[in-house]
């Protein structure tokens, strides 16, 4: 095993890697977080033209308002990428979470949820693709 991005010593999670017809490998992650849970998330991606032996700086394809999280790549047949993932405030909304020692060593997280208008968490919250 060897590490491919380390995303700026952010915490990256729940990869999928996809093989494009034209022999790239891209890997898509959720990344720039601070832990398994946290505001901060973003969908980021990296390649690789050399079948795995090099890959890009880490690029950021969402970075909404909420944790994006859980990305996965598909190239459809006409070679068009479609893009999943979801977004999350469990941050702050999740009652195990907030009993846990991270959520309290982390106030910034219910201060970051604060800000967030109601109607804008009810527009970015659940699943999305984008094409």
């Amino acid at each position: 095993m060897r590490t491919i991005t380390d995303d700026g010593g952010r915490y990256c999670g729940w990869p999928t890697v996809t093989r494009l017809r034209n022999g790239e490998i891209v890997a898509t992650y959720s990344g720039g977080r601070d832990g398994h849970i946290c505001p901060w998330g973003k969908v980021r991606a990296v390649r690789s033209k050399d079948g795995g032996e090099t890959w890009t700086k880490p690029e950021t394809l969402v970075d909404g308002p909420l944790d994006d999280r859980d990305a996965a790549l598909l190239e459809l047949d006409n070679g068009d990428l479609v893009l999943f993932y979801f977004t999350s405030v469990a941050f702050a909304l999740d009652e195990g979470f907030r009993k846990t020692r991270e959520y309290k060593a982390h106030p910034e997280y219910a201060r970051r949820f604060a800000e967030l208008p109601a109607d804008l968490v009810r527009a970015e919250l659940g699943s999305f693709s984008m094409r």
